[in-house]
């Protein structure tokens, strides 16, 4: 049932506002110091990782 959720199938646009909003948070969180600078690189690899295996 989950993986239906994360699987847009024929609604790219969902998709790319889903991963835009994941990118904009943490973005605005790193920025106002709220999660730790050293690991920003790590975090957006992870993020980007994560969903292309979508």
């Amino acid at each position: 049932m989950v993986a239906h959720l994360l699987l847009p199938v024929g609604r790219p646009a969902l998709f790319t506002e889903v991963f835009w909003a994941a990118l904009h948070g943490l973005a605005t969180l790193t920025r106002a110091g709220r999660l730790p600078p050293q690991d920003t690189e790590r975090r957006v690899e992870l993020l980007v990782d994560r969903l292309a295996v979508l």
